[in-house]
C-alpha cells in the first residue's frame, strides 16, 4: 500500500493571527484577575470582623447626655443614629462696653432783683458808697394770727383779730441810711388810730430789710376798706435822693 504524505504549509498572515489572539488573552487574564483581587480586599474582612455591611437596617441606640449650662462644653446630641453627632455651644455674644457720655455743665448766673423774694436770704454786699441814700418801702402781706398764733394771710378779718402786717424795706440809693424809724397807723374803733413807731439800724446801698409788724392795739374799726398806711423815715432824719417813694397803704374788711 503506497503511503501519502501530506505537507502543511503555514503562512504569513495565519501566524500573525494566533500571536493577536494570544496577546489578547493574556490581557484578559491580567484583568480579571485585578478585578478579584479588589473583591477579596473590600468583602473578606468584612465576612469576618461581623461588622453589618451597608445593607444592614439594624440601628443601635445612642445614651442621651445631659446637657449643662456651660457654654463651653462640647456635648453628644441624643438620636438614633449608627454614629454620634458632637457639637459646641457658641459662646454668648460679647456686648461692647458703653462708652462714658460727656456732659456740658450749665453756667448760672446770679440775678440781682430791686425787690424782696420771699424765702430768699438777704445778704448785704460791701460797695463803694457815695451821693445819697433812698429808702422805699412795700407792703408785701397782710393778715392776722390764729388761736395757735400762726399767721394767717387774709385780707379779711374780725375786729378782736391780732392784725399783721409785712413790709419790705430797700435803699435804693448809692450811700448808706444811718439810723431811720418806721411810723405805721392802724383804724381802731371810736375813730382813733393807733401809732407805731419803731427804730431801725442803718441800711447799706442795696441793701433789704424785710419786717413783721404786729399792729394790734384794742379792737380794729369795723368796715370795708379799712387802710393800713406804712412809712419809712416820717421824721426826715435821712438824706434822700427822693422823699416820695416812702409811704405805701393796703386795704382790708373788718367783721364785727
Amino acid at each position: 500500500m503506497q503511503q501519502t504524505t501530506i505537507t502543511t504549509e503555514k503562512t504569513p498572515a495565519r501566524g500573525a493571527a494566533m500571536g493577536t489572539l494570544a496577546v489578547v488573552g493574556f490581557i484578559v487574564l491580567i484583568l480579571i484577575g485585578i478585578v478579584l483581587a479588589i473583591w477579596a480586599a473590600r468583602y473578606i474582612p468584612l465576612a469576618f470582623s461581623g461588622t453589618p455591611s451597608s445593607n444592614d437596617n439594624s440601628l443601635a441606640t445612642v445614651p442621651s447626655t445631659t446637657l449643662s449650662f456651660d457654654t463651653t462644653q462640647t456635648v453628644t446630641s441624643t438620636t438614633t443614629a449608627t454614629t454620634t453627632a458632637d457639637y459646641t455651644v457658641p459662646a454668648a455674644p460679647t456686648v461692647p462696653a458703653q462708652q462714658p457720655q460727656h456732659y456740658t455743665q450749665t453756667q448760672y448766673q446770679t440775678m440781682a432783683y430791686p425787690y424782696y423774694v420771699p424765702g430768699s436770704t438777704q445778704v448785704q454786699v460791701p460797695v463803694s458808697e457815695y451821693g445819697l441814700a433812698n429808702l422805699t418801702v412795700k407792703i408785701t402781706d397782710i393778715g392776722y394770727l390764729d388761736r395757735d398764733g400762726r399767721f394767717v394771710s387774709d385780707s379779711s378779718m374780725n375786729s378782736d383779730d391780732e392784725l399783721i402786717v409785712k413790709i419790705l424795706v430797700t435803699n435804693t440809693g448809692t450811700n448808706s441810711t444811718g439810723s431811720w424809724n418806721i411810723h405805721t397807723i392802724v383804724p381802731t374803733q371810736n375813730d382813733k388810730s393807733f401809732d407805731f413807731d419803731q427804730d431801725e439800724p442803718s441800711l447799706a446801698p442795696g441793701a433789704t430789710l424785710p419786717l413783721t409788724l404786729d399792729l394790734t392795739r384794742g379792737k380794729l374799726d369795723t368796715g370795708n376798706n379799712q387802710e393800713v398806711k406804712v412809712t419809712v423815715d416820717a421824721d426826715h432824719d435821712v438824706n434822700e435822693s427822693n422823699e416820695n417813694d416812702n409811704t405805701d397803704t393796703r386795704d382790708f374788711d373788718v367783721r364785727k
